[in-house]
């Protein structure tokens, strides 16, 4: 690092400059000039917090893992906080919780994260602190799913067997009230609306996982749908999309700051998990960038988002999650556009064609490597469900939003907006049947195969790319406009 300082002082003594420069402006000018020192002082500064922050996170988990193995298989009472969503079933519900410590014991530890299961007839809300009697234990992975390192990306290191529990009392924070106003949502929902339909709109509008029949979830992933009805960034893309068109009267900087606080809204009634966090923080990224007048510098958000999120959670890198995320926004920003240019000379290309059919091939094809790596399968119809369900989503989040908000006032007209939604909500279960039944609607590929495939899809997705991208997408980057002078 020193050796990086003493570099820049002695080029900037040699480099000369206009008289009217200011000293940070002859620094940023210094830095464009020679783009690769940058890069390197950026990597310097960037391999030493991604180091340290790694050793800490090393540090916190061997700990936790050292207090969980302290109590592996032995009956205790401890006092746990539910910090988390509760994922509900049919049966039971998942609980991501808190230790805070052992109960009626000076017992001096860390608090830790664990998760443990009970009965859904009883809604434990976020909060809420139990004395809970039980055991814990490490958890165990699958056949062919890492559970434990799925679990430890959530932080949780245990999983509490329940064998009784007490209410001790409840911590209000703004997380548990925004839980309550959620809560307070779903049940007018569900008030109002029937299953499956109820559950789709929930989870759409809320960003609530939740559970549907055996045949309907398979169906879902088989068609590639799943992530429509899921808590994920996807909710997000949908938002600013229905705020860009809603009020497509405003001025450009109003809807961008309605976009944000949009964003923001939704990202805190859904419990802001981590996959609409990272869409929240992207999106809003790019709205700050466009406010300032950066319309094309969605790649360098991207980037900048990515550089972010690793600096504070280096192992954020082997999240599922965040791989997915990462790879739609890059298919979006480069491969969309390489795509949309090479069709605009064969033929003419429509509104429709560009939104959502252009959008949904380069989202399914750039995160195609990842499912096939992590997941194993395949949808066939994926593509092709998503242009028949993508259109009038929008919409169905419009009328549902409308609904929402009226049940609070009149509920009688509100049932007339919802019942729009839930026409729509109607037709999406229909094609989500028809697709997902089909015999080869997805398939699965492991082994070699499966790494052969992903090989030949990313040599043609680079080639592309990079043979295709539309260079005006360009236009304000420092350097393209530097070489163009040159050439000029």
């Amino acid at each position: 690092m020193i050796l990086v300082i003493c570099l820049l002082a002695k080029i900037h003594k040699n480099t000369k400059y206009e008289t009217n420069e200011s000293k940070p402006l002859c620094w940023i000018n210094l830095l464009k000039r020679y783009p690769f020192l940058f890069i390197f002082i950026i990597a310097v500064l960037s391999i030493l917090t991604v180091s340290v922050r790694t050793y800490f996170s090393l540090k916190t988990e061997e700990k936790s893992l050292s207090i969980v193995e302290g109590f592996t298989d032995e009956y205790m009472c401890f006092k746990v906080e539910i910090t988390g969503d509760p994922e509900k079933g049919d049966i039971t519900s998942k609980y991501y919780s808190t230790i805070l410590s052992v109960y009626d014991f000076e017992t001096v530890f860390s608090p830790f994260k664990i998760l443990f299961k009970y009965p859904s007839y009883r809604n434990l809300r976020v909060g809420e602190i139990y004395k809970i009697c039980g055991t814990i234990s490490e958890p165990e992975n699958f056949e062919d799913f890492d559970y434990k390192n799925f679990l430890m990306n959530k932080n949780v290191y245990g999983i509490l067997k329940v064998y009784s529990l007490k209410f001790l009392e409840r911590k209000i924070s703004l997380k548990s009230l925004l839980f309550d106003f959620k809560i307070l949502l779903v049940e007018k929902l569900e008030n109002l609306m029937t299953e499956p339909q109820v559950s789709l709109l929930i989870g759409i509008l809320i960003g609530e996982d939740r559970v549907f029949d055996e045949k309907f979830e398979e169906n879902l992933r088989k068609s590639g749908t799943s992530h429509i009805v899921a808590a994920s960034g996807y909710n997000i893309t949908v938002l600013i999309m229905l705020v860009e068109k809603v009020f497509e009267f405003l001025e450009r900087k109003q809807r961008n700051i309605l976009c944000i606080l949009t964003i923001w809204c939704f990202c805190l009634i859904s419990g802001c998990s981590a996959s609409i966090l990272r869409a929240g923080i992207i999106g809003t990224l790019n709205m700050v960038g466009e406010l300032f007048g950066r319309y094309r510098s969605t790649n360098r958000i991207l980037a900048i988002g990515m550089w972010i999120f690793v600096l504070f959670s280096p192992f954020i890198l082997f999240n599922t999650g965040f791989q997915l995320s990462v790879t739609a926004t890059l298919g979006l920003i480069f491969f969309s556009s390489s795509l949309e240019n090479f069709l605009k000379k064969k033929l003419k290309i429509g509104e429709f064609f560009k939104e959502y059919l252009l959008t949904t091939m380069s989202c399914t094809l750039c995160t195609l490597p990842v499912s096939i790596l992590t997941f194993g399968t395949f949808s066939t119809v994926g593509i092709v469900a998503n242009c028949l369900i993508l259109p009038v989503l929008e919409s169905t989040m419009l009328w549902g939003s409308i609904g929402l908000l009226l049940s609070f006032f009149v509920e009688k007209l509100s049932k007339i907006f919802l019942t729009v939604s839930f026409l729509q909500l109607k037709y999406f279960e229909k094609v989500v049947n028809f697709l997902g039944s089909w015999k080869f609607s997805s398939f699965s590929i492991e082994g070699n195969i499966g790494i052969a495939l992903v090989l030949l899809v990313v040599i043609f997705l680079l080639i592309f790319t990079i043979t295709n991208y539309p260079i005006e997408n360009e236009e304000d980057n420092y350097y393209i406009k530097s070489a163009r002078k040159e050439y000029v």
